[in-house]
C-alpha cells in the first residue's frame, strides 16, 4: 500500500503527534504512523522500511525524546538514501541530534507550540500538499486559525508585473491590495515579494505579526540570492528572534557572509560587529 506520509516520532510525544495525524487524515492524506511501539524484531525493521518506501514524504516530530531516539535518527537516514521529501515539525526546544543537523539545518520546519497548534496544522497541510503538488491552502494563509484556498494569480502577469502592482498599492496604503499581488509575486518566485512580505510579517505592518512567516519569506527569498533577506535571516539567527536556534551565531554568520559576498553593506557591518564582540 503507498502512503502519502510516514510519521517519524517519540511515543512520548503521542498526544501532539496524534492531533497532528487526525487533521493530515480529515485532509484526505494516507498516513503511516507505528501505533503498537515494538522498537525490536526483524518483522518490525522490515515493516519500518517498507513503510518509508512507499511513503512520499517523512515527517519528522522533533522533540528531546525523538532526538535520542536511534529508530528516528535510523529512519531519517532511511529517508534521504531513498530521496524521500523530509519535513521536520518542532514541538519543543530540542536541537537536532547532531548525527541529523546537518542534513536538516537548512530545511524549513514548522514550530508547534501549544498556543498554536490550528496554525502549525495548517502549515503542515499546507506544506504537505505543496510538495505532493496539490493545490491545497497556502503556506502564508495556513498562519491563521482557517484554512482558505490560494488566489489564482492574475491573469497573464509576470512576477514583476505583480510585484510592481504590490508596491504601488503600498505607497498609496493600499495594503489589503497590496498585499494580495505581493503573496502572488512571491508564490510565483519572485525574491523582492518574499522579502516584502517578510518584511510585513516581521513589523506587523499590512497584517498580523507573525515572526514564523517572516522567517519563512526571508529564507524563500535568501535562498535565491537575495542579500537583503539574507541578512535579515542572520539578524534573527543572531538575536534568536522567530528561529527555534536560540543565538545561533553559526547560522547567523553563513547566511551574513552570504549577503556580504555580495557586497551588502549592513551584512558587512553586522559582521564586523560580530568580530569586535569576539562572537566569531
Amino acid at each position: 500500500m503507498e502512503y502519502d506520509v510516514f510519521i517519524s516520532y517519540s511515543r512520548k510525544d503521542t498526544t501532539i503527534v496524534d492531533q497532528f495525524v487526525k487533521r493530515l487524515t480529515e485532509a484526505g492524506y494516507r498516513v503511516w504512523i507505528d501505533r503498537d511501539g515494538i522498537y525490536s524484531g526483524d518483522q518490525f525493521a522490515t515493516n519500518i522500511v517498507e513503510a518509508i518506501e512507499n511513503s512520499k514524504i517523512l515527517l519528522f516530530f522533533s522533540s528531546a525524546s525523538s532526538n535520542k531516539s536511534e529508530w528516528t535518527v535510523r529512519e531519517i537516514y532511511y529517508a534521504l538514501s531513498e530521496h524521500k521529501t523530509i519535513i521536520p515539525i518542532k514541538i519543543d526546544t530540542a536541537k537536532y541530534d547532531k548525527r541529523i543537523a546537518l542534513n536538516l539545518i537548512l530545511v524549513d520546519f514548522i514550530q508547534y507550540q501549544q498556543n498554536n497548534f490550528s496554525s502549525a496544522a495548517g502549515r503542515l497541510v499546507a506544506s504537505v500538499a505543496k510538495h505532493l503538488g496539490k493545490p491545497e491552502v497556502t503556506a502564508e494563509s495556513s498562519s491563521s486559525t482557517t484554512t482558505t484556498t490560494s488566489t489564482a494569480p492574475e491573469s497573464g502577469m509576470s512576477p514583476e508585473e505583480l510585484y510592481t502592482l504590490g508596491e504601488e498599492h503600498s505607497e498609496n496604503k493600499e495594503y489589503g491590495q497590496a498585499l494580495k499581488y505581493f503573496r502572488q509575486a512571491a508564490k510565483l518566485g519572485h525574491a523582492g515579494a518574499q522579502y516584502t512580505l517578510g518584511l510585513w510579517y516581521d513589523s506587523g505592518q499590512g497584517v498580523q505579526k507573525d515572526l514564523q512567516q517572516a522567517i519563512y519569506w526571508y529564507r524563500k527569498a535568501a535562498e535565491k540570492g537575495h542579500d537583503d533577506s539574507q541578512n535579515m535571516l542572520g539578524f534573527h539567527y543572531e538575536i534568536g528572534l522567530g528561529v527555534e536556534e536560540q543565538d545561533d551565531y553559526q547560522l547567523a554568520v553563513y547566511w551574513y557572509q552570504k549577503a556580504a559576498e555580495q557586497g551588502n553593506e549592513y551584512a558587512i557591518r553586522n559582521l564586523e560587529r560580530l568580530k569586535k564582540l569576539k562572537k566569531i
